[in-house]
């Protein structure tokens, strides 16, 4: 079964008028009426509807049934990762980062950092797709793009942090936190500074991932997959 995004759904919805983009897709996917879809209003609920096709550029989904928070995990699930200089490497750690749960992603500035570029209405986009592909409620916050020392003052909400470094412990995902946040680095990962003001903090674990060099994205969703695999 498929999924759309329709932000109108909630609980009392019986009917859904589809059009625009998302028509569009329907069309695409060539439902015949009374076939199955899912949808999601990207903020905790996803429906169970049947399809009718009214026009080429319209749809009515009847509703079946209402799946409350439907791919979610129990815990919050922060990823901070450099800004990579490939955006479709960096868009592949967003794209599985959705999938594996992750609620809120924060892209960082740090001392290696090589990639400029940061668009976070493409993002977005990006985000409602891949939500969309793993039938996902909600949508995973995206955040603006701030330098690493900036952010390191807005971990506030986390109660544990997740550092990937080499000279970590191998990962405990028994000791897991209500929210936690993973931190990966860029290209060239954290610089000596950036990681000693993390390891001040008595949040903040080191995890060591392997003896093989990972790239940052490779990094990113073995963190988070450790962390869903808990839930």
């Amino acid at each position: 079964m498929e999924c759309i995004y329709y932000q109108d759904l909630n609980e009392q919805t019986k009917f859904a008028k589809i059009i625009g983009a998302e028509a569009k897709h329907l069309k695409a996917l060539r439902l015949r009426d009374n076939d199955k879809i899912m949808i999601t209003n990207g903020t905790g609920l996803c429906a169970v509807s049947t399809v009718h096709r009214i026009s080429k550029e319209e749809y009515r989904l009847s509703v079946k049934e209402y799946l409350p928070n439907h791919g979610e995990m129990s815990r919050t699930v922060g990823l901070a990762i450099g800004l990579l200089d490939n955006r479709d490497r960096f868009e592949t750690a967003l794209e599985k980062a959705v999938e594996l749960g992750v609620s809120h992603f924060h892209p960082v500035i740090s001392d290696y950092v090589q990639g400029k570029k940061y668009n976070k209405s493409r993002t977005e986009l990006k985000v409602i797709a891949a939500t969309k592909q793993c039938k996902r409620a909600r949508l995973m916050s995206v955040y603006d793009l701030v330098s690493i020392i900036d952010f390191s003052e807005m971990t506030k909400d986390y109660d544990q942090i997740i550092l990937a470094d080499e000279n970590g412990q191998e990962p405990n995902k028994t000791v897991l936190k209500k929210s936690v946040l993973l931190l990966i680095g860029p290209e060239g990962g954290f610089s000596e500074e950036e990681i000693k003001t993390f390891k001040e903090d008595s949040r903040t674990e080191l995890w060591n991932l392997g003896n093989r060099r990972l790239r940052a994205e490779t990094a990113a969703v073995i963190c988070a997959g450790i962390v869903s695999a808990s839930m």
